[in-house]
C-alpha cells in the first residue's frame, strides 16, 4: 500500500489559488495507491485545464506567458512499503533531503533562468537576481508535459522538505539547513521556515511541508 506523504503547490494566473487547491485534492484522492495513479490524477486535471483555457492558449512559452491562463507547480512525495519514495515534480517548487546533517536538493527547476544556467549563458549569481527568474518553462498547465517522477530509497532519520519558491528565493540553503537540523518536529519546523522567509522579505506566499522518516 502507498500513501501520500506531503505535497506543495503554487498556483498562478487568475484562478491559480483554485488550481493549486485542486492539485492538492488530486494527490489526496490518489491516497493509498501508487505514484502512477498520482500522475494519472494530475494528468486528468491538466486535461481539464486545457479544455477551459480556450484554443491557442499555451502559457509557458519563454518570454510569452499568457496572463489569462491558470496553472500550478506541484511537488509531492509518495512513500511505498518497499522503503522507496516517489517524487512527483514539475515547476519551481523544490524538494530537499536532509540526511546525516547534509542537505541535498532533489528537484530540478523548470524555469527560464535554470535553462540559461545549464546552457552556460548565465551564472548562478546572475540567475539569483535575474528579472525573469520566476518565468516557468513547465508547470501543470495547458499544453505542458506532465510532472517528472523519480524514485529514492529512504532511511530512518531522513528529513524531507518541500517548499514553494517563496522560501528558496529569499532564504539561503545554509539557513534552511540550520532550521532543519534542529530538534523540532515537522509542524514546528515548517512554521519556523515560513517565519524565516517572511522575515527575509518574501513578497510571495510561502508553502512548506516537512516529513520525517521514522520506524
Amino acid at each position: 500500500m502507498l500513501r501520500a506523504v506531503a505535497v506543495v503547490a503554487d498556483g498562478f494566473g487568475p484562478d491559480g489559488a483554485a488550481v493549486s487547491a485542486r492539485v492538492l485534492e488530486a494527490v489526496a484522492g490518489a491516497h493509498g495507491r501508487g505514484p502512477g495513479e498520482v500522475l494519472a490524477a494530475l494528468d486528468a486535471l491538466r486535461g481539464e485545464l486545457h479544455e477551459t483555457a480556450g484554443p491557442g492558449r499555451h502559457p509557458m512559452s519563454p518570454g510569452d506567458v499568457d496572463p489569462l491562463v491558470s496553472g500550478s507547480t506541484v511537488t509531492a512525495l509518495v512513500l511505498t512499503d518497499e522503503q522507496k519514495l516517489a517524487l512527483v515534480h514539475v515547476g519551481d517548487s523544490r524538494a530537499w533531503l536532509l540526511r546525516d546533517g547534509v542537505l541535498t536538493r532533489l528537484t530540478h527547476d523548470h524555469t527560464l533562468v535554470r535553462s540559461m544556467v545549464e546552457a552556460g549563458t548565465l551564472t548562478e549569481t546572475e540567475a539569483a537576481s535575474h528579472p525573469h527568474r520566476a518565468t516557468l518553462l513547465r508547470a501543470l498547465a495547458p499544453g505542458q508535459d506532465g510532472p517528472d517522477l523519480a524514485l529514492h530509497t529512504v532511511r530512518e532519520g531522513d528529513r524531507y522538505l518541500l517548499a514553494t519558491d517563496g522560501l528558496h528565493a529569499h532564504v539561503p540553503p545554509e539557513a534552511v539547513a540550520a532550521v532543519l537540523t534542529g530538534t523540532s518536529g515537522p509542524v514546528e519546523t515548517s512554521r519556523a521556515l515560513v517565519d524565516l522567509a517572511m522575515a527575509a522579505g518574501a513578497p510571495d506566499n510561502v508553502a512548506v511541508a516537512v516529513a520525517d522518516v521514522v520506524r
